[in-house]
């Protein structure tokens, strides 16, 4: 199993061209795959979670 989740973590950092800590971030929420075109919202690694139960995430916003 371990293998398979490397793999996928690879494919993913690869087709994505995210960093590691970016995929560190990722939930399910943030795949769409049911779209004509599937995609991955990649959010930037100068986000932070918060420390409450919600876990939301605070953003830097680049213009």
């Amino acid at each position: 199993m371990p293998d398979q989740r490397h793999h996928m973590l690879f494919a993913t950092l690869w087709n994505t061209g995210m960093r590691i800590g970016e995929a560190r971030m990722l939930t399910p929420e943030s795949f769409d795959l049911n779209g004509v075109r599937p995609f991955v919202r990649i959010l930037s690694e100068k986000c932070v979670r918060d420390a409450d139960a919600r876990q939301k995430m605070k953003c830097a916003r680049f213009r």
